[in-house]
């Protein structure tokens, strides 16, 4: 029985991502270069960069709707960079509060973020599909904007506290939200390079938390928090509803205008495959949701896994303890800790450029894959260092540089794949229908694990020695490696629809390559038909 509801869908999906017979149907390759072609074919009147932007109007149009969303991962940033100079600042004698807060206080004001994460992302799930993924992207202005205006005119620890949670609910809805839009609105081709542009933004937030933080007073660097967050409060009223939802909606004129401003003219042969994918998911979703499908639990799992191995690279958690990290590495003068946490910052930071370029060119399984093996290498050079420092088996004495060597390079390594994928993963795997609340799983759970590798770290350091940590970093971005070789597909091009039919050619365990996948599920029957046929007709491919 199960094995007919499989072939069912696949029979569903085949119907909708193809014309009405196979002749008629354009191959992968002839949809990709007429995707990337449709703006060139326009005659351009006017020379030189305005001939390049009347030409990929549309291209531009997306650009700039994901720059716009991704600043919420920017604000995402300069809450995690913000409370290492506040800590500073508030445990001078006579700081910005009366009295010195006590370390139990401070260590609760930071824990406070990730309970907010944790809480957020499930109601968010709900009413995205309810009332759109727009209308939440501008509620996350305001939550922002009255957090830091209570922190600056409310100067106290209660106040932070509640701040502190405004700014995690905050980061719960945008890490559900931020890449199921950009996927959404995304053409296939750019996908993956507008999904990287949120982990490059979160670390220029990190970064601007701390340098703001090296020059300024408590209100000094709450005002310009505050500051950072208007031009995102005023960009975001002129971004569009995806398509995607939309059409979840039944307003296919709405959908049919957006994708027209956003592709240089609207691709009816795209327009089809979008309005007969997601008709396909809807339905889908009467017969199964995400905890009793095979396909997305296998799917949940894939992007549970990997974002839980980068948590325990300690990729988001190192940044946070550079003065640990650094005091337990060496006595060497080489900088001060705020200097060395700008230093980790900005490398990091550095290794999501190349992931922007590679993510669709060279795809996402083949990016994770080295991401993973470079955040090894640099992770057991590490614990090799720290094992021989800590254990006295020889003199690292003027030997310092070598951990800046090695912590930036598996953090830069990381940066590269392992800290973004899980983001772009969760936009792609999953069926419009199961899509957001996806996303929201992966978005409580992973803020439930960041807590673990948060407490982890110091506590592994002091206990054990700080050795260990990176020997745990090593062995799970090795896991993460093998797990991905066996099990991760590859999306790098695909519309939600091909992939989907992709997860489900596997789950019957159709043993094709990519391209042999695509043409055999072109040659299925029409909609509902003899499921045992159409498992033959595949065996035959």
């Amino acid at each position: 029985m199960c094995a007919s509801i499989k072939l069912e869908k696949l029979h569903l999906l085949s119907s909708f991502s193809s014309a009405d017979s196979p002749a008629s149907m354009p191959s992968s390759t002839d949809k990709f270069h007429s995707r990337t072609s449709h703006g060139s074919k326009q005659m351009c009147m006017v020379p030189g960069l305005r001939c390049y932007f009347q030409k990929n109007k549309g291209l531009i149009r997306q650009l700039l709707a994901g720059l716009t969303v991704s600043w919420t991962a920017f604000l995402n940033g300069v809450y995690l960079g913000w409370p290492s100079p506040l800590m500073e600042i508030l445990s001078k004698p006579n700081g910005a509060f009366t009295g010195s807060p006590s370390e139990r206080e401070l260590e609760l004001m930071v824990a406070a973020l990730d309970m907010g994460t944790i809480f957020s992302p499930i109601p968010c799930c709900y009413l995205i599909d309810k009332f759109g993924r727009r209308p939440l992207l501008i509620l996350v202005g305001p939550m922002s904007l009255i957090g830091w205006l209570l922190a600056y005119f409310w100067g106290s620890m209660t106040s932070l506290y509640a701040v502190r949670l405004i700014q995690g609910l905050q980061c719960g809805i945008a890490n559900t939200i931020v890449p199921l839009y950009i996927s959404e609105m995304a053409e296939p081709r750019i996908r993956g390079t507008l999904n990287t542009i949120p982990g490059a933004a979160l670390n220029v937030g990190v970064l601007y938390g701390y340098i703001i933080g090296l020059f300024g007073s408590y209100d000094a660097l709450t005002a310009l928090c505050v500051i950072a967050t208007v031009p995102y409060v005023i960009a975001v009223l002129f971004i569009p509803e995806t398509p995607y939802f939309h059409l979840m909606r039944g307003e296919e004129d709405k959908a049919r205008a957006i994708l027209d401003s956003t592709r240089d003219g609207l691709d009816e042969l795209e327009f089809a495959e979008m309005k007969r994918s997601v008709a396909e998911e809807m339905q889908q979703n009467l017969e199964t949701s995400l905890l009793t499908s095979p396909t997305d639990l296998r799917s949940l799992f894939t992007v549970l896994f990997t974002y839980v191995g980068a948590t325990f690279t300690y990729f988001w958690v190192i940044p946070e303890y550079a003065a640990l990290t650094i005091g337990r590495g060496t006595q060497d003068k080489i900088m001060s800790t705020n200097q060395f946490a700008v230093l980790l910052g900005l490398i990091t930071l550095a290794g999501t450029v190349p992931a922007a370029y590679l993510v669709d060119r060279m795809g996402r399984k083949p990016l994770l894959m080295l991401s993973c093996a470079l955040t090894a290498l640099f992770a057991f050079a590490a614990a090799v260092y720290f094992y021989v420092r800590e254990k006295d088996l020889a003199d690292t004495s003027g030997w310092g540089f070598c951990i800046c060597l090695f912590v930036s390079g598996l953090l830069c390594s990381a940066s590269l794949g392992l800290g973004q994928m899980p983001f772009i993963l969760q936009s792609e795997y999953f069926p419009a229908s199961s899509r957001a609340i996806a996303g929201a799983i992966v978005s409580g759970v992973g803020a439930v694990f960041s807590v673990i590798s948060a407490l982890l770290y110091p506590d592994t350091a002091k206990s054990v020695g700080m050795y260990f940590n990176y020997v745990i970093s090593g062995v799970v971005a090795s896991l993460v490696f093998v797990y991905c070789h066996f099990e991760m597909l590859e999306t790098r091009g695909l519309t939600f629809a091909e992939i989907q039919r992709r997860f489900v050619a596997r789950a019957e365990g159709i043993a094709l390559s990519e391209a042999e996948e695509d043409e055999c599920a072109m040659k299925l029957p029409p909609f509902k038909s003899d499921a045992t046929h159409t498992k033959k007709n595949l065996s035959a491919c």
